[in-house]
């Protein structure tokens, strides 16, 4: 169980690593959309990081990068924590593994929500600002970081479930080896008890004896007298 654990725990470092990773190749590229006006026939590449194109975006971006700066955050302090549960710093506890399961899942829907509400904006530039756009690697590579986020939720989960089956084995160990103590101990208490009472017993079947060899002994000349008789 504690080998599974462990080996849980590093995939579940590596992938939030990964997709930490990504999410910095998107803040540094600046090719997450290739947009094609309709005045020029160049193509212009897009970022939602990006502060300027204001003559493309009026408006919406500024949502979408701050969603993003949160999601950037939240994916820094998870890698944190789990390096850190990776080291023993932090305990291997059901609290633990429900705190990193649950900025697993807010992230990854953080940057879901971030990338569609992306995508739909470029749709409805589409129909305004420029001809057509085509989304690059980047945006792909981002995408698959929200699947990287939900697993790392997703092993999270599993951890805390063996969390807790190994604390109940540790439980049911710890009563099954109370019991034979208490058994013992018990019957050691039945036989320092019974000591006594064999003793009374012992004395009175002595006693017994004895009174039936004394009535022999008294009616042998009785049956001498009733043989000669």
């Amino acid at each position: 169980m504690v080998l599974k654990n462990r080996n849980i725990q590093t995939a579940n470092i590596l992938f939030s690593s990964w997709a930490l990773t990504l999410l910095v190749i998107g803040l540094i590229m600046e090719e997450w959309a290739e947009l094609l006006p309709r005045t020029k026939k160049n193509k212009i590449s897009h970022s939602p990081w990006k502060t300027c194109c204001t003559a493309f975006w009026p408006d919406g971006l500024k949502a979408i990068k701050m969603t993003l700066v949160v999601v950037l955050s939240l994916a820094f302090h998870l890698n944190l924590i789990m390096g850190l549960q990776l080291t023993s710093m932090l305990p291997q506890n059901k609290c633990v593994h429900i705190t990193i399961a649950f900025l697993g899942f807010i992230t990854g829907f953080l940057l879901l929500y971030a990338l569609v509400k992306y995508y739909l904006k470029l749709k409805q530039g589409q129909a305004v600002y420029f001809s057509s756009f085509r989304t690059t690697w980047v945006f792909m590579a981002t995408c698959f970081a929200v699947i990287i986020f939900l697993t790392c939720g997703v092993l999270s989960l599993l951890q805390c479930k063996q969390s807790l089956q190994s604390c109940s084995c540790l439980r049911l160990r710890a009563s099954g080896a109370r019991l034979p103590l208490a058994r013992s101990s018990i019957e050691v208490i039945s036989e320092r008890a019974a000591v006594p009472r064999s003793i009374v017993r012992v004395h009175s079947t002595n006693t017994t004896s004895k009174e039936e060899e004394l009535l022999g002994r008294a009616s042998a000349p009785e049956r001498h007298v009733s043989w000669a008789v």
